[in-house]
């Protein structure tokens, strides 16, 4: 990944950078099904309930973002949850970013990664390095019965 480098971004970074940050985080917040506001990413970024990646090209400009956030389930289960990942290149800098969100999770005592809303170009990158489909997520729209 000699064209890119893995940063985990300050909150005041997020705070400084946000215009640049934007445009990758609508490009998410357009396809989450409502699930996620851009104000939202931004405000669990900046409180520290979430940490912000990027991707940085030679010339420091983000190409692309992931957050994650530690959940730990009724069980006991600890996994590192990847909710969002976003941008462009996913092919030249994956491994890295695999990497690096792996010895995170080690770090943060997490017994696994999660991910959600993978488009199939990428879960086909992600399967060569072991993921797989845990879940699938069903939806029912319920009318206005007004």
């Amino acid at each position: 990944m000699s064209d890119y480098r893995i940063e985990f971004l300050h909150p005041l970074t997020i705070v400084n950078r946000w215009e640049e940050l934007l445009p990758h985080i609508e490009r998410v917040v357009k396809v989450s099904n409502n699930e996620f506001t851009a104000e939202s990413i931004k405000g669990r970024a900046t409180s520290g309930n979430s940490v912000m990646i990027a991707v940085l090209d030679t010339h420091d400009r983000v190409v692309a973002l992931t957050t994650a956030e530690v959940v730990i389930y009724d069980s006991g289960l600890r996994s590192l949850l990847i909710p969002i990942v976003c941008g462009d290149y996913f092919f030249d800098w994956a491994r890295e970013w695999f990497e690096v969100v792996k010895a995170l999770a080690v770090q943060l005592n997490c017994s696994e990664l999660r991910g959600l809303s993978v488009r199939d170009g990428w879960m086909r990158v992600l399967k060569s390095h072991g993921w797989h489909e845990n879940h699938v997520v069903i939806t029912y729209q319920i009318e206005d019965s007004k």
